[in-house]
């Protein structure tokens, strides 16, 4: 766990060797945190799950050498959920 982060595992277990990670605020890490992030664990994809005034009010992650790819929620009739998205590639 990091700070506000609250970095996990999927499916619980040690982050050491995971290969999908959850968090909560990523955006509000600390520098040291997200070298250990980015290097330590590996991470170089971020799925941002917030809807778009959530990103308004606190921003987009960064973290050097990771790219973040927003799956807002969508609000239309016909939506696609987040995870139907991800699993496409959208």
């Amino acid at each position: 766990m990091f700070g506000t982060a609250r970095i996990h595992a999927v499916g619980g277990g040690l982050l050491e060797g995971a290969l999908l990670f959850r968090s909560r605020s990523i955006h509000a890490i600390t520098a040291a945190e997200a070298f250990v992030i980015s290097t330590k664990f590996g991470i170089r994809s971020i799925y941002d799950l917030r809807n778009q005034w959530e990103i308004a009010d606190q921003g987009q992650p960064y973290l050097l050498g990771t790219t973040t790819l927003s799956l807002a929620p969508s609000f239309e009739e016909r939506r696609k959920n987040a995870r139907s998205r991800l699993t496409a590639g959208a």
